[in-house]
């Protein structure tokens, strides 16, 4: 029993190691259920079974869900701190540039094709019109305030807000990479091998 005892508090601290067994992420108080993750994944899955995926790279397994979780992480921190720079998108923004992005892939009709593709889910569509939109007005202020090369400071800004925040990602998702600013697999060994 004492040789079981540590490995036992091991286990919970790795699987508490985003605040609650149920978070996928969380930065400050903002938490990103495991729920919401895989509702998401669910329906991707459930949207590549009614279209033909032959010819698509589709992430799978544990790429899918990181890339779930970095939509959502990516999205929510860019909303923070779009709020912080005191501009939000608006849903006039959003309806306008979904009716933009669905003309340019042919219409509702391929619409469905152009998602599964790109490994979206139906639902999170407005979310990621939402990130596009606040990405390229941080963009506009950046070259327009000269700060420099807009990829180099929003990279910046992203690790910035995550590590003043303090980032904690569950280890089922991976971890988060601050010095390439990414969304990373889990490596349970650490630098042991």
């Amino acid at each position: 029993m004492k040789k079981l005892l540590p490995v036992l508090i091991a286990t919970t601290l790795l699987l508490t190691g985003c605040g609650q067994a149920n978070n996928a992420a969380q930065f400050g108080k903002k938490r990103i259920s495991q729920a919401d993750i895989q509702t998401s994944i669910n329906q991707i899955m459930d949207e590549r079974s009614k279209v033909d995926t032959t010819s698509m790279n589709l992430a799978t397994g544990s790429d899918l869900n990181q890339n779930v979780l970095r939509l959502y992480l990516i999205s929510d921190v860019l909303q923070s701190i779009a709020k912080e720079r005191g501009f939000d998108i608006t849903k006039g923004q959003i309806d306008a540039t979904r009716s933009k992005l669905i003309d340019q892939v042919g219409g509702n009709e391929n619409l469905q094709v152009a998602l599964v593709s790109a490994n979206l889910a139906s639902r999170d569509f407005n979310r990621y019109i939402r990130t596009l939109l606040i990405s390229q007005a941080l963009q506009d202020a950046i070259v327009k305030a000269k700060a420099g090369d807009p990829g180099t400071v929003m990279h910046q800004l992203v690790t910035e807000k995550l590590q003043k925040l303090g980032v904690k990602i569950n280890p089922r998702y991976g971890n988060w990479d601050f010095q390439n600013g990414d969304l990373v697999s889990f490596d349970p060994a650490g630098s042991a091998l």
